[in-house]
């Protein structure tokens, strides 16, 4: 008898086992389960982080360029506007200059040949430097016409580059 209660003993214990080790494997394939879905949904994560990273930085690049664009606009804008007053302000006193030495000049040539011999050959060199102010006054309108000019066109940068200037 004693065999066979031992044996019933040993019988117990190894359904307890089977049992305890059936439960056992149970909660590892669950702990095995979850810990697959956790390093799956962090990959997902991980994946879709990087992805927003990349587009943000993208973005971010696109930006910069953008606002780098925007600023060399507005200078050359800044510029365009600089020279444009510029170049209106300073016609309209080279137009009094041009006029006015006009005017002279056509008076000295009037009023020289009634002159006496030294006086008219003051009047012919005045006349002569008014000649000279009106050449270089229209010299100068001309090269304020042509800044004028690419300030309306928006190419006063062109006209203003440091490397072109002799």
């Amino acid at each position: 008898m004693n065999t066979t209660k031992k044996l019933a003993e040993d019988r117990i214990k190894l359904e307890n086992e089977k049992a305890l080790a059936s439960v056992k494997l149970a909660s590892q394939r669950r702990l095995i389960y979850f810990s697959l879905i956790g390093i799956i949904l962090t990959i997902l994560f991980s994946v879709f982080i990087y992805r927003s990273y990349v587009k943000q930085q993208r973005a971010n690049k696109l930006l910069k360029e953008t606002q780098q664009q925007l600023i060399e606009i507005e200078k050359m804008a800044a510029i365009g506007m600089v020279a444009s007053r510029m170049a209106h302000e300073i016609l309209n006193p080279l137009n009094f200059i041009n006029n006015f030495s006009e005017i002279s000049e056509e008076l000295m040539d009037e009023i020289t040949p009634s002159l006496k011999n030294e006086a008219r050959e003051n009047g012919r060199v005045i006349s002569d430097n008014l000649k000279k102010i009106k050449e270089h006054g229209q010299k100068a309108a001309t090269i304020v016409k042509q800044i004028e000019s690419h300030s309306q066109k928006g190419t006063t940068h062109e006209f203003f580059d440091t490397e072109k200037i002799v």
